[in-house]
């Protein structure tokens, strides 16, 4: 039997698991992990519906669709996936995006990040 890493916090599961097929190393892994995956779909349908009222907004005349193009603009910079992993320092959330000097995680609010090159596929 081999040892699992923890979905959310990544470490080792110890032997001394509940369960054989255990996917956190303690509860507060695991309800961190089951709100984020609330959170994550949430947030996705926010995003998806603010692209489309954006890309909507685009096809007006004057101010209106020069703003809608500009926030385009600024969601296509920030949404390049860069070649190594980011994750928040305090709690170890995964984030897909650089962060600014001002971002905070949104699980623990701290603003320490870690930068780590992405493992090499062979």
């Amino acid at each position: 039997m081999s040892k699992a890493n923890c979905q959310w916090c990544e470490k080792e599961i110890g032997w001394g698991a509940m369960r054989s097929d255990a996917q956190f190393c303690s509860d507060g892994c695991r309800t961190k992990c089951h709100n984020a995956k609330k959170k994550a779909k949430r947030e996705s349908d926010n995003v998806v519906n603010g692209i489309m009222f954006i890309q909507n907004m685009m096809l007006k005349s004057g101010d209106l669709g020069q703003e809608a193009l500009s926030a385009m603009q600024t969601i296509l910079a920030v949404t390049s996936i860069p070649d190594f992993d980011i994750k928040c320092s305090n709690c170890g959330q995964k984030r897909l995006y650089m962060p600014t000097a001002a971002d905070e995680c949104s699980f623990c609010h701290q603003k320490a990040w870690s930068f780590e090159p992405k493992p090499v596929k062979v």
